[in-house]
């Protein structure tokens, strides 16, 4: 919603058009804001297996609708939402002559858990569509030099994933210490966002199973891993799971906590050049981090940017690093973090949004 907003206040008279899957229990069409419309594909072949033959079929059901779409909306640019809504976006352009712009949340064919003959069909497809891409948006410097290396003469910009000035300015309607019951002393280390593979949970669940009872470690979020850290929540005293929070209101819910955790530890590329945001959301909410000293650009937005602790992920090394954090510790990085000045705000990369939009 923040490009979207954007967009409408940068072009008055535009309208917007966003295609995406049908979801249960949710309209087909929606108006959503003014000027902006959402339209829920239905696919015929949704329930089908998730086999390599038949996701193909499912492409192409899913090009010829949203081409439908796309043909009676006349669109002047088309923003494609990664690899997978890439192929469908260039055939938009391909049929109405719009500009487009391919936004690769990361590195796309190097994402976790992707190999063999899918990784290879993706890189494939990547290298075609991309002739007809006019502007690459990525989400830091890392994934950008790859995709300039990879694709010689494309445009290619960084965007960050960073909240606005007005997230880190709402008043927290709630407060994490209290919450849980958490003392004024006790350290309180938050896990946001999605619960998947390759983002050091099973480490962080070992780790605090065996820590004092002062460290305590909240996850918020969703994901496959969810119900694992729900039942180590039972059996364990310093583990607690939250449910998501909507966008808006995550650095507000985060500002309570005193420590933000980001142990990305996948082999994937695409994490070790990520910079994810809940790293800017930490920062926005004032909370120092503990990060993957491996991961270069992560390393390196703690050691500039931000403030916190650079560790290589295992129990051991985290199990040392904890115990020398405590409330002390923390207020000495918070007040690093304030002398570091005010944190980056989405309002700073819209000037490039725009940029991108009318080149």
């Amino acid at each position: 919603m923040k490009e979207i907003r954007a967009v409408c206040e940068a072009f008055p008279q535009s309208k917007i058009l966003i295609l995406a899957l049908h979801e249960r229990d949710l309209p087909e069409w929606e108006r959503i804001a003014d000027r902006v419309e959402i339209r829920r594909v239905r696919l015929k072949s949704r329930s089908w297996s998730r086999s390599l033959p038949v996701q193909f079929i499912k492409l192409i059901e899913w090009s010829w609708r949203v081409l439908v779409s796309a043909r009676a909306f006349e669109p002047d640019l088309v923003h494609s939402h990664s690899l997978g809504t890439l192929p469908s976006s260039v055939l938009i352009k391909l049929v109405t002559g719009a500009r487009l712009i391919y936004d690769a949340h990361e590195l796309e064919t190097e994402r976790n858990g992707e190999s063999g003959i899918r990784q290879s069909l993706s890189k494939l497809s990547e290298k075609i569509l991309m002739q007809s891409v006019d502007e690459v948006l990525v989400v830091c410097e890392s994934i950008a030099e790859w995709y300039k290396r990879t694709y010689k003469g494309k445009r290619v910009s960084v965007l960050y994933n960073v909240p606005s000035a007005r997230a880190s300015t709402l008043i927290p309607d709630r407060d994490l210490h209290a919450e849980i019951g958490a003392s004024a002393d006790d350290v309180v280390f938050l896990y946001l966002g999605a619960m998947e593979s390759g983002r050091g949970i099973p480490l962080l669940l070992e780790c605090f199973r065996g820590q004092p009872a002062n460290r305590k470690l909240i996850f918020i979020g969703y994901g496959s891993l969810a119900t694992v850290v729900k039942e180590s929540a039972k059996t364990c005293g310093n583990i607690w799971y939250l449910p998501a929070v909507p966008p808006d209101q995550v650095v507000a819910t985060a500002s309570s906590a005193d420590v933000g955790i980001c142990l990305l530890d996948g082999d994937a590329l695409s994490y070790r050049y990520a910079l994810p945001n809940k790293l800017f959301e930490y920062r926005a909410a004032g909370l120092p981090a503990i990060v993957n000293a491996d991961y270069p650009e992560m390393a390196r937005f703690i050691s500039t940017d931000s403030a916190g602790w650079l560790v290589l992920p295992s129990i051991q090394t985290l199990q040392a690093l904890l115990a020398t954090i405590d409330m002390a510790t923390v207020n000495a990085k918070k007040q690093e973090l304030r002398l570091r000045g005010e944190p980056p705000t989405w309002e700073q990369e819209v000037p490039k949004l725009i940029a991108a939009y009318t080149r």
